[in-house]
Order: structure tokens, then C-alpha cells, then sequence
């Protein structure tokens, strides 16, 4: 048994692999929270967010996610 670890871009890193070629995968999505609310939903200081930091814009989240899903589709 292999096991590989990948800490990258999704959409981008998960497009190189073949289809079919994963047997798992575990996500930690964005969750699309601005960040002046990171202390409401994840229980974080917002002196230790960046300022002006967002995982996705808001306008982009939508089909960020899409994309995602669609590319750990392929490779499951």
C-alpha cells in the first residue's frame, strides 16, 4: 500500500492525476466566511487573521466549489 499526501491546489493539483486513481480523499473546504467573522465561526482571534484575508471571494465561491467537487469526482 502507497499512501500520499497532497497539500496543494486543488483544482489545479488535481487535474494532473488520472481518473480513478485515488481511493480516498479528505477535504477541508473553505468555508466562505469573510474574515472579519473568523472569531464567530472558527473561534479565532482576529489578531492572528491577516487583514483583509477571505479563503474565496464571495463571488468566486460558487464556482470554486463546483470545480472541486467535480475534479475529486474524476479521480475517485
Amino acid at each position: 500500500m502507497s499512501i500520499t499526501i497532497y497539500n496543494q491546489n486543488c483544482i489545479t493539483e488535481l487535474s494532473k492525476l488520472p481518473e480513478n486513481s485515488i481511493d480516498l480523499i479528505i477535504t477541508d473546504p473553505p468555508y466562505g466566511i469573510k474574515g472579519e467573522t473568523f472569531d464567530k465561526h472558527y473561534n479565532r482571534k482576529e489578531t492572528n487573521v491577516i487583514e483583509g484575508y477571505i479563503d474565496v471571494p464571495e463571488s468566486q465561491y460558487a464556482e470554486f466549489s463546483k470545480l472541486w467537487i467535480k475534479e475529486t469526482e474524476r479521480i475517485l
